[in-house]
């Protein structure tokens, strides 16, 4: 049996983009991996262009979704960059809180957590140079739930897609059954 992987795919959108507080985020995060970059593997940082989207030899902690690896994935529309963190460690969790009520509580229920909500995330920066890869990544120190957001695993509320049967022995296809098709991507 394999050991459980923990991580997330963090997207930084349009509706990021709106908040005051994204562009000294987008600095600081920028900043930290260039220095890191810049510290660990000189040469390679001076060749390659931030924020190294260009597929130099220097992995870039941030993934571009325009890239033709991720042209089929519906769930990047609209993302102008993103980050992949994983870690062998459960990542600790926790819900929104209620300033000046309650401190934030750990998230008990891992369906709380979902791809499509809206997180605040701790992040580390860390280096790495393993069998001829090497670059600067993001490791996943902490989660806090902010808000719902739309699920992008293709869910659907199961009791708002159906109406209740006239009688649950007839057939499941009939005269008035309409079906929806969707594409999914794993």
């Amino acid at each position: 049996m394999s050991e459980p992987k923990y991580g997330a795919q963090l997207h930084f959108d349009e509706v990021s983009k709106k908040d005051p507080k994204y562009k000294e985020l987008m600095e600081k995060l920028c900043s930290a991996a260039n220095e890191r970059a810049k510290e660990r593997f000189p040469r390679e940082f001076q060749r390659a262009k931030a924020p190294w989207l260009d597929g130099s030899r220097l992995h870039s902690p941030w993934l571009n979704p325009k890239d033709p690896e991720y042209s089929d994935k519906t769930d990047l529309i609209g993302v102008e960059r993103f980050i992949r963190t994983n870690s062998n460690q459960p990542i600790p969790c926790v819900d929104a809180g209620i300033k000046g009520v309650r401190n934030p509580e750990v998230i008990t229920d891992p369906k709380q957590l979902y791809a499509g909500c809206y997180v605040k995330a701790k992040l580390a920066i860390y280096d790495y140079n393993v069998t001829g890869n090497f670059g600067v990544g993001f490791g996943l120190r902490a989660v806090q739930f902010v808000r719902h957001g739309t699920p992008l695993a293709g869910m659907i509320d199961a009791t708002k897609a159906f109406e209740a049967l006239d009688d649950p022995e007839e057939a499941p296809f009939d005269d008035d059954a309409s079906a929806e098709v969707n594409k999914v991507y794993a």
